[in-house]
């Protein structure tokens, strides 16, 4: 339904920005099993990434274009997203929507509430699954 995607994705010809912190969900190993890395951090945003990437790749009803089948323990949303352009026989998807569906579907960003001139943390932990 439109209200599930509208403005989630990047839209042609404007660019996508990453910060940091996005930067480190995309190449964070996932070890979706008993013993994940999570255990091992005190940052509660990172075991709350990993837990909730974990829920959906452990789960093919959630995987909405089939990425799961590609996932191993040990990949990042990266690894998952090589290995799902070239494990498809037929691939075709334009870049920014392709990105888009992992940014939104795996939380890499984190909500936050604009005021004035900074960004208030406080929807920081705020779940958005798609």
């Amino acid at each position: 339904p439109v209200h599930q995607v509208n403005f989630t994705f990047p839209w042609g010809g404007y660019g996508t920005f990453f910060s940091k912190g996005a930067l480190r969900r995309m190449i964070q190993p996932l070890h979706c099993n008993k013993t994940t890395s999570s255990q091992f951090t005190t940052d509660t945003s990172q075991k709350s990434f990993e837990q909730e990437a974990c829920t959906r790749l452990l789960d093919p009803d959630r995987c909405a274009i089939g990425e799961c089948r590609f996932y191993k323990p040990g990949m990042s949303i990266v690894d998952l997203m090589k290995a799902y352009t070239k494990g498809m026989q037929y691939y075709c998807v334009h870049s920014d929507w392709f990105l888009g569906y992992f940014i939104n579907s795996y939380h890499i960003s984190r909500h936050t509430v604009p005021t004035g001139e900074w960004f208030d943390d406080r929807l920081g932990d705020v779940p958005t699954d798609r």
